[in-house]
């Protein structure tokens, strides 16, 4: 349940500091326990503090008001501070969820960004794009967000010369990224050069979401104006993918030994979910290997040892996830990474954990009681499958019953015989029920023998008539597609079970 999970964190990475500059790893803070009360009961949010070290601050950032060009304290917008990199040092050394105070989110990353741009060796020659970006400058005013009087970042600064707008007065942003604020065309220009690649990339980060969210929606995704909030579930967002919530489930329960966490991961220009990968975590690697604190923080581990160690949590019925998500920020020209972790139960998921049993049943032998097995599930399940008269899947499956493998089937009940080719079909239409792959080797083909041995995925019948095709189309490792008949298709585990990949589809 979304509801259930345990708190969410939020991590600015600025866009442009991967190629450009280098800073060292955060060193986090282990010494101390950073828990909030819980807003409702069981759940426990955890905050991890980040420091850059001041040694690599003064390494990385050189002062910037050289020679004469010192900011006068009665002008600064900070008037405690003698000068501007005395400023940057101390907002370096504060932890980022302090960072708040700074004024609003969109504001500090800008700000945290134009000192990181102050290494930036950037080719200043394009006049060009240079005066277009001043002069489509658009005079909008920067949504101000409530702030104490007096605090620190309560007003927008220019990002050129870290003035404020005057009484009356607004700051304009720039015309081609809509995300950088300056006082005056005279800031803009002269900032053109340390800006540019920031602009270029929030531009092109914009321009690729746009894209993809419009492409999206037109295959039934969620429209454009709901996408943000749509988004900010992230759990929700996961089991939207179809098959990913089964995927994940059937992950959790043949790893449920090893208390494992499960983590299902993506990146910020996965719109549909085609690039979401699980993976399992288990317990010696989150509870001792160094590597998963300096990844996800010391609070991460500490938070999962009292999941785990609580006394009404039990492997057979509960599991841990992980869902981690970048999120584009469309103005800034950056990235969030957001991150839950949620206590989910089996309870929610006994109906895919048994379908994937009898699965395994009806591949492994010809038996009947099999095959009424999967009927009975299958009458459990809404279907999306169905034939041309729009009857159900568990009535076009005794059609075929009959009319294509000769098994005998009393009227409205399951067969009293079978074959091997039956039960390939049922376990099919049960995969692609849960929205899983069902993997296959060839075998016993005559005219097509060199394809013997080969393995790959069944993906749809080889013909629109449901009642009488005898083949099915199948994808094979090297991406040829091939049609066969069930008869000569063997069902193989290739590792875990994974989620279907169907093109244009979003649910």
């Amino acid at each position: 349940d979304p509801a259930r999970c345990l708190g969410s964190s939020y991590l600015v990475l600025p866009y442009l500091s991967r190629k450009k500059m280098k800073i060292p790893p955060p060193e986090r803070e282990t010494s101390a326990e950073h828990t909030l009360t819980p807003t409702t009961p069981n759940v426990q949010r955890h905050v991890t503090r980040h420091y850059i070290p001041m040694d690599s601050m003064r390494h990385d950032f050189p002062p910037v008001n050289d020679g004469d060009e010192q900011v006068s304290e009665a002008s600064s917008p900070f008037s405690f501070f003698s000068t501007a990199i005395s400023l940057v040092f101390t907002v370096f050394l504060l932890p980022l969820h302090l960072l708040s105070h700074l004024g609003t989110g969109r504001g500090r990353a800008r700000l945290l960004r134009s000192w990181e741009e102050a290494k930036l060796v950037v080719d200043d020659g394009d006049r060009d794009a240079r005066d277009e970006a001043v002069q489509s400058e658009a005079a909008q005013t920067s949504a101000e967000q409530s702030a104490p009087s007096g605090s620190i970042g309560d007003k927008v600064m220019c990002a050129n010369c870290y003035g404020r707008a005057t009484t009356g007065g607004k700051l304009r942003h720039c015309g081609r990224c809509r995300a950088t604020r300056y006082c005056s065309k005279a800031c803009a220009s002269a900032h053109w050069a340390s800006h540019k690649p920031a602009c270029e990339s929030a531009c092109r980060i914009r321009r690729t979401h746009e894209e993809a969210v419009a492409a999206q929606e037109g295959h039934g995704g969620p429209r454009k104006k709901d996408h943000s909030q749509f988004e900010n579930n992230i759990f929700a967002w996961f089991f939207a993918v179809p098959g990913l919530r089964n995927e994940m489930l059937l992950l959790a329960w043949n790893y449920r030994h090893e208390t494992p966490l499960i983590r299902a991961h993506t990146t910020h220009d996965d719109v549909d979910g085609s690039r979401t990968r699980l993976e399992m975590i288990s317990r010696d690697k989150w509870e001792q290997d160094a590597r998963f604190v300096a990844t996800f923080g010391v609070d991460a581990r500490i938070g999962l040892q009292r999941m785990f160690g609580e006394s009404t949590f039990c492997q057979d019925t509960q599991y841990v996830c992980m869902g981690s998500r970048q999120i584009p920020d469309l103005v800034d020209g950056g990235i969030l990474l957001r991150q839950s972790i949620g206590l989910m139960s089996f309870d929610e998921g006994t109906i895919t954990i048994r379908g994937a049993a009898i699965v395994k049943a009806l591949t492994a032998a010809t038996r009947v009681e099999d095959v009424v097995d999967a009927f009975a599930w299958l009458g459990k399940m809404p279907q999306d499958l169905s034939n041309a008269q729009g009857q159900g899947v568990v009535h076009a499956l005794r059609e075929r019953s009959t009319r294509v493998h000769g098994c005998t089937t009393p009227q409205g009940s399951a067969p009293i015989s079978t074959t091997r080719a039956f039960n390939n079909e049922v376990a099919i239409v049960m995969m692609r029920t849960l929205r899983l792959e069902f993997t296959i080797r060839l075998t016993g083909l005559r005219s097509a023998a060199h394809l013997n041995g080969r393995e790959g995925v069944v993906r749809d019948l080889d013909s629109a008539n449901w009642l009488d095709s005898e083949r099915w189309n199948v994808r094979l490792e090297d991406g040829k597609n091939v049609s066969v008949k069930a008869a000569h298709i063997v069902h193989i585990r290739r590792g875990d079970y994974r989620r279907e990949q169907r093109p244009n589809e979003y649910q």
